[in-house]
């Protein structure tokens, strides 16, 4: 077993937490968070993109990452929007996460006043990413076979929960490990959260082109802006491809050998 202390650099543990000046509180209508009022979040963002940003907080000394989505522009039909697609993307998350064990649970929604139009998502906090924990370990089959067991249950299930997003670099990596070196697969479904309209594209858009299959990339028919988001062209299939991507990520441990 690694010694896992020596290998986790996580600053939000080492240093005191500033909170934010609007604290978060209970969201009420579904996956509420509960003791949401005592979730300390530093005031800068561990990573983040155009769209949303992850914290690395705490609550009662248990490290939490806080999912924080930019909405400050959203109007009241792209709020209904989004919450509607969140609930059902928490819901698909939910059922696959309580059958498998190599597939991350998350913890609820917390509001935070002051700081958006929608909710945040409160999940666990892992100690690093797969590409990380794989620069200590030559191990990288028996993890590989975990998260391609987890993405078999997702898709075996009734209707089946499709990931979106899988790859192992950052700043959205999404195969994550944990103190006993399991993989957990993270952030089921988040990719396809509806948008700002005119939202610009950034780096992370174009980077994550690397690991998604061609009709990710061209999908069957065009959306105009207000629609963008409403056609997602993730499904099992993608999700294998980009499984196949992230395996020769992760054998390389460098993205650049990646196409």
């Amino acid at each position: 077993m690694l010694a896992w202390n020596d290998l986790v650099e996580n600053e939000a543990s080492t240093k005191e937490l500033q909170v934010w000046r609007a604290p978060f509180k209970r969201y009420g209508p579904v996956y509420p968070f509960e003791g949401a009022e005592k979730l300390e979040i530093p005031d800068i963002a561990y990573t983040g993109n155009a769209h949303c940003s992850d914290y690395h907080g705490k609550m009662n000394g248990t490290p939490l990452r806080v999912r924080f989505w930019f909405s400050s522009s959203f109007d009241e039909q792209l709020q209904e929007t989004f919450h509607a697609r969140l609930k059902g993307k928490l819901r698909d998350w939910n059922r696959a996460a309580s059958g498998h064990t190599n597939i991350s649970p998350f913890y609820g929604l917390a509001e935070s006043p002051g700081w958006g139009k929608v909710p945040s998502l409160v999940m666990p906090l892992y100690g690093m990413n797969i590409n990380e924990y794989l620069r200590h370990t030559t191990k990288t089959n028996p993890l590989l076979l975990k998260v391609a067991d987890a993405l078999a249950y997702m898709h075996s299930l009734n209707p089946p929960v499709v990931h979106g997003a899988i790859r192992g670099r950052v700043p959205k990596e999404n195969i994550h490990i944990d103190e006993q070196g399991e993989p957990k697969l993270v952030d089921t479904g988040l990719e396809h959260l509806p948008r700002a309209y005119g939202a610009s594209e950034d780096q992370h858009d174009r980077d994550r082109l690397r690991w998604l299959a061609p009709e990710v990339i061209d999908p069957p028919y065009e959306c105009d802006d207000q629609d963008q988001d409403s056609y997602d062209s993730s499904t099992p299939e993608t999700d294998v491809w980009s499984f196949g991507m992230t395996m020769l990520e992760v054998k390389h441990l460098h993205v650049h050998h990646v196409p």
